[in-house]
């Protein structure tokens, strides 16, 4: 079934045009980690290849607050471990050296 209607979704967009979402500006403590996450923001591509069966019926945004949250979304399409190769590229990418 690729009825996604069943999940919390926001619409996924940016609020503010600039990749950023919501908020009134008023604290400065919080734009600073805001700007902060965004300059270690980056898309990194962890796998290509084929499939036999399609998983998803489009492709969209969907905001997950915790690492669980993101992990159960992709499990409810049984490609749960996209995220471990998207974590485990990010645990290298914090080591040093890297």
């Amino acid at each position: 079934d690729d009825d996604d209607d069943d999940d919390d979704n926001d619409g996924g967009g940016d609020d503010n045009g600039d990749g950023t979402r919501g908020g009134d500006g008023g604290d400065d403590h919080g734009d600073a980690e805001a700007a902060a996450r965004r300059r270690n923001n980056k898309c990194t591509l962890i796998w290509e290849g084929n499939v036999a069966k399609r998983s998803f019926a489009k492709f969209d945004m969907r905001p997950c607050k915790s690492e669980e949250q993101a992990r159960e979304l992709l499990n409810k399409r049984n490609v749960a471990h996209y995220w471990d190769l998207a974590l485990n590229d990010a645990i290298q990418d914090s080591m040093p050296g890297n």
